[in-house]
């Protein structure tokens, strides 16, 4: 009998077997062994000949050991590291190495981090490290040692690297871990290119979460709405949707906004430091927005967007989901960022409001991408009323003390939920997105009325799966009432409901001619003692039946008066209106004008373009 380890292994002999075949048997029992039950003593991974020593990975730190005629050289190279596998992407590029330590607290952290990071003097890598818990010495050998282990220790497993976190398959893939299985049983992990500061931590139990937050809100529709919306973008890619999209609550201070923020932060990680800011760049927004791919963002106070100028295509990018293209330093084309989220956003002020104070005029798409909630006149904030403490106040500070007690642990068990049975899940969300976007667009038939109730719709659903799951705590149809309640507010109160995009045009139209009226126009009867000196003429005006009339040139009309806007849909509006001269089935009008010798069609414009409302 020969015992390795833990293992017996019986052995017959014969007389025509040799003392090698024996030998040979014992080397293929001792190799089919698990990797540390045959190490040697105090031993956390086999030794490694490198140069003229050895690295020991022992419990108490990573060594490097050189034998020479006198003496052992011992040198101390870091805390323990791991070197699980090597990593490579499906066109088997992007090589890297999966690591695996625990920090001083005993926390187990496991990264891959990419080759790229091997190949300069390691300082970024070892601020990745670092950051993280490895105790690195501090001598130049030492940390060049460091790095030639890690990249050289020889292993011959195998991980699957992602470069953005968020859905791979019927994985969801974190910069820390991985949740579900993949189909082929093949490790996928997200690889660094720089060091990776993870946003996704979990403290407390999910029981604390539910008692501390999401149960005290349930009778608050906007701070449903904005729990409900943590759990979304989950959901957009396995559903199919083109577009993310984001909440705005808008008020004064002491309103709640950064409340909401917190309760859905509280999701995925401690509030304070998962929630940003809009005090960014939109390059830097971009890579903010990449690494929160598949999931929740939260943009703190966007009146403090380093560029007020640049927030209308900000907020395009972010819902549409794509950067910028790029070059890299070879001068070869840089796949531009491409992402899913579901944004939640505060600030003092609209967007309308911050872009015509840089003198912008916001478009139709940038108003329904960040959906604009306004709570300034509400009594009690951001809460429906006062209920689970003396006062909003109260009740504002106790959910933001909460949030950074309890965090991470639904967001955990909302991946765990998606994944244990990803098909049968998304089916059922889909039933959902369909009865709840029906049911808030009955009466609407516009577009962007309807995109926005996709958008609240997908809301809902995502609140409402994630109570069946036993996550919020909450009664069956809290998500979905709290989210209708909001829709119709905002319905109510937004702008471009009815006929709105003709009173864009014709709104555009007054605009022009109270700008111009008196420098781009010609009287088509000049008074011969105060000759006029018209610049960039557009058109003349005459006085007919009392009324002063705006004869505009055609390509004038086209170009200038409806610059940037379709020309035909812009007079059909006037038309509606009644606020065209024009002749039977036209909409233009056949006048003679000063030094024309035939007649010619123009646009005439009547005079009480400047009194509509």
């Amino acid at each position: 009998y020969l015992k390795i380890g833990v293992s017996e292994f019986q052995i017959e002999l014969s007389q025509h077997e040799s003392v090698s075949e024996v030998l040979a048997f014992i080397d293929e029992a001792i190799e089919a062994l698990p990797e540390k039950t045959h190490l040697p003593k105090g031993h956390l991974a086999k030794p490694f000949k490198y140069g003229d020593g050895v690295f020991h990975l022992l419990e108490n730190g990573l060594y490097y050991i050189e034998q020479t005629k006198e003496d052992e050289l011992r040198r101390y190279i870091s805390s323990p590291i791991n070197v699980l596998a090597q990593t490579r992407d499906t066109t088997n590029n992007a090589w890297g190495r999966l690591l695996e330590w625990y920090d001083a607290d005993g926390i187990k952290h496991t990264q891959a981090l990419s080759m790229e990071l091997f190949q300069s003097d390691g300082v970024e890598l070892r601020k990745a490290l670092a950051y993280q818990g490895v105790i690195i010495a501090p001598d130049g050998r030492a940390r060049n040692l460091l790095q030639s282990y890690l990249m050289s220790y020889p292993t011959d497993a195998r991980a699957l690297c992602v470069d953005r976190v968020g859905w791979h398959d019927n994985i969801f893939v974190l910069p820390n871990k991985q949740i579900g299985q993949h189909e082929n049983n093949e490790l996928i992990v997200y690889q660094a290119t720089q060091g990776v500061d993870s946003n996704y931590q979990s403290n407390g139990t999910l029981e604390q979460w539910q008692n501390n937050i999401s149960i005290p809100i349930a009778t608050h529709s906007k701070l449903v709405v904005a729990l409900s919306s943590a759990f979304a973008g989950q959901l957009l890619a396995p559903l199919e949707q083109q577009n993310g999209a984001g909440v705005h609550f808008k008020g004064q201070s002491s309103k709640g906004k950064t409340t909401a923020l917190y309760v859905g932060c509280s999701v995925w990680g401690k509030p304070s430091k998962y929630h940003k800011t809009w005090k960014s760049t939109g390059n830097a927004l971009e890579h903010t927005a990449y690494m929160h791919n598949d999931g929740f963002l939260a943009l703190d106070e966007i009146g403090e967007v380093t560029n007020p100028k640049e927030l209308g295509n900000i907020v395009y990018m972010l819902a549409n989901g794509k950067g910028k293209g790029r070059m890299t330093k070879q001068i070869t084309a840089k796949p531009s960022y491409e992402w899913k989220v579901i944004f939640l956003s505060t600030g003092e002020k609209s967007l309308k409001e911050i872009m015509q104070e840089s003198g912008q005029k916001t478009k139709l798409g940038q108003e329904i991408r960040l959906i604009d909630i306004d709570i300034s006149n509400c009594e009690h904030g951001l809460f429906d009323q006062v209920d689970f403490a003396e006062s909003a106040a109260k009740q504002s500070r106790l959910l933001v003390e909460r949030s950074n007690q309890s965090y991470g642990v639904a967001g955990m068990a909302w991946l765990e939920y998606l994944t244990s049975d990803k098909e049968s899940t998304i089916n059922q969300a889909k039933k959902l997105l369909e009865q709840y976007n029906l049911e808030l667009v009955a009466g609407h038939s516009q577009g962007h009325i309807v995109r926005v109730a996709n958008a609240f719709a997908l809301i809902a659903a995502a609140g409402e799966l994630a109570t069946q799951a036993g996550i919020t705590g909450w009664q069956t149809g809290t998500a979905f009432n709290a989210v209708k309640t909001v829709f119709n507010d905002w319905v109510n109160s937004f702008e471009y409901v009815g006929d709105y995009e003709n009173r864009e045009y014709i709104l555009h139209v007054k605009a022009f001619f109270e700008a111009n009226e008196s420098s781009r126009f010609e009287s088509i009867t000049p008074d011969p003692d105060h000759i006029e000196k018209i610049i960039n003429r557009v058109g003349y005006w005459k006085i007919e039946n009392g009324e002063k009339l705006f004869l505009v040139l055609p390509e004038q009309f086209k170009n200038e008066v409806c610059k940037s806007l379709d020309s035909r849909k812009v007079a059909k509006a006037l038309l509606i209106q009644e606020l065209l001269e024009h002749d039977t089935g036209k909409n233009t009008k056949t006048v003679r004008l000063p030094s024309r010798s035939k007649a010619i069609r123009v646009y005439a414009v009547k005079d009480a373009i400047f009194s509509w409302e």
